[in-house]
């Protein structure tokens, strides 16, 4: 038996989730960044995340303040994946079909997109 789960609350928890821990990437690196006396920026592509994560994970302040604002950017998408995984164990196909709508054309706009 799957436990009932408050939909609202889970959702509520991701964005809420998502927006802390984007702050604490971009706190973290714009705290580097100052430490460092501020030195030029790094100007790299945010729609290249192996190389956001690399910069990240080499604790460039950079790559620190760009992974937040990934983290950000996900925050939408993750709260349409947990509303589609609630409607999902209810059985609302209804929602669930609106849900997973909403996530495809979420997914196509970020991945059709393109950086001049």
């Amino acid at each position: 038996m799957i436990p009932k789960i408050d939909l609202y609350k889970a959702i509520g928890s991701s964005l809420r989730a998502g927006v802390l821990l984007a702050c604490l990437f971009c706190a973290i690196g714009l705290a580097l960044w100052a430490a460092a006396g501020y030195p030029a920026q790094k100007l790299i592509s945010a729609s290249n995340i192996v190389t956001v994560f690399q910069l990240a994970t080499s604790a460039s302040f950079t790559g620190i303040i760009y992974l937040g604002i990934l983290v950000l950017i996900a925050t939408p998408v993750f709260r349409v994946i947990v509303s589609a995984i609630g409607f999902g164990v209810e059985k609302d196909r209804q929602y669930l079909m609106i849900s997973l709508a909403v996530l495809s054309m979420l997914l196509i706009g970020i991945f059709s997109g393109s950086v001049a």
